[in-house]
Parts: structure tokens; C-alpha cells; sequence
């Protein structure tokens, strides 16, 4: 009796595991799927090993699934498992392992690269500290010897604005001395031209007066 009865809450076990979930077709190469549980029924289909199919139904030896494209149907429930195939688990388990193996790829070239930038940064850290070092010994010592710095940037800046300021007036001047140095010409030409156009003037006059005295004659 209670062989009879671990036999029945195995059953009854095995009937809530197949209702709940997705279940596969187990390692085998084909079987089918029929419009009712019995092999009387009519095939309406071929199941392939390691295809999933969700379970609506269980009637002891026969489970009624649906395919993923909608179709219904009734399979042996004994060709059908919980468990993914040992073909879609090696499958699951080569991608996975050519996944890993490429990420590995990646950090190790990344690995690489980190250690050649931490060398030169190394490398370029401690000319950094040298030469800030020399520029901290540079800015004390100017600081030591130059502390009347502000005085000398005052005057600077004073000297620079007068000698600005020179250099307009020069400017000015200049123009000036130019626009001058042309009225002079200017004048000078006109002071020629006039001589020279009373020197034609006169020489006309002199030459009608001959001419009037000739006629006289």
C-alpha cells in the first residue's frame, strides 16, 4: 500500500511539474504531434529535438502543447522533458564560452594598454614633479630678489603710457610739419608760376608795341 501510494504523489507530482511552464522535446530525433491524445488521431504535425512547447494540458500519457507559432496539439508526454536537451545546453554553453573568450580577448588587449599608459604616466609623473619642483625653486628665488616687483610693473606701465603718449604727439607733429612742408611747396610753386606768367605778360606787350612802332614807320 505504501508502494501504491508514493507511486500516486510521484503521478500526481509529475502532472503539476508537466501543467506549469515550458517544457522540450527530449533527445530524439522526431515525433509527433496529433489533433487528440491517442495515436488514433490524426498527425498534424513534426516535433523537433530540442523544440519548446508550452504545456496546456496533461492526460497521463499524452500532454497537449502549443507551438510557438500558435499551433495546438497532443505529444507523448514520455518525449517530453522540464529540462533543456543535452544539444541546446551545449549549444547555450559553446556561445557563452565564445562570449567569455572574446571579453577575455578585450581585457587582456585593454590590460595591456592600462599597463603601457601607467608606464608612461609613471614616466611622465615624475617629470612633473621635477620640474615642478624647478619652478617652485624658480618662483622662490624671484620672489626673494624681486620685492619691489609691483614697483617696477608700476613704472613700467607708466613709462609704457608716457612713451605712448610721446609717440602720438610725435605722430601729430609729424602731420603737422607734413601738411606744412606742402603749403610751402604749394606756395612756391605759385610764387614761379605767377613770375613766370607776368615775364609772358610783359614779353606780349613788348613784342605788340614793337610791331605798332614798325608800322609807324
Amino acid at each position: 500500500m505504501k508502494w501504491l501510494t508514493a507511486i500516486g504523489t510521484g503521478l500526481i507530482l509529475w502532472a503539476s511539474v508537466v501543467q506549469a511552464g515550458t517544457m522540450y522535446v527530449n533527445d530524439v530525433i522526431k515525433i509527433t504531434m496529433r489533433r487528440g491524445a491517442g495515436i488514433s488521431h490524426k498527425v498534424i504535425g513534426m516535433l523537433q529535438s530540442g523544440q519548446s512547447v508550452e504545456v496546456l494540458d496533461n492526460s497521463g500519457d499524452w500532454t497537449r502543447i502549443r507551438l510557438p507559432d500558435g499551433k495546438e496539439g497532443w505529444a507523448l508526454t514520455r518525449f517530453l522533458t522540464p529540462k533543456q536537451p543535452n544539444e541546446l545546453q551545449l549549444t547555450a554553453l559553446r556561445a557563452k564560452h565564445e562570449k567569455l573568450t572574446a571579453e577575455l580577448a578585450v581585457l587582456k588587449t585593454e590590460n595591456k594598454k592600462l599597463r603601457s599608459d601607467n608606464r608612461q604616466f609613471s614616466g611622465a609623473s615624475d617629470e612633473s614633479r621635477k620640474a615642478l619642483d624647478e619652478l617652485t625653486q624658480s618662483y622662490e628665488t624671484l620672489r626673494t630678489e624681486s620685492q619691489d616687483y609691483l614697483n617696477v610693473k608700476a613704472a613700467y606701465e607708466q613709462a609704457a603710457t608716457q612713451l605712448s603718449e610721446q609717440q602720438q604727439r610725435a605722430d601729430e607733429l609729424a602731420e603737422r610739419l607734413n601738411k606744412l612742408e606742402w603749403n610751402r611747396n604749394l606756395m612756391w610753386f605759385i610764387s614761379g608760376a605767377g613770375v613766370f606768367l607776368i615775364g609772358f605778360v610783359m614779353g606780349g606787350v613788348n613784342e605788340r608795341g614793337k610791331r605798332r612802332r614798325s608800322s609807324y614807320l
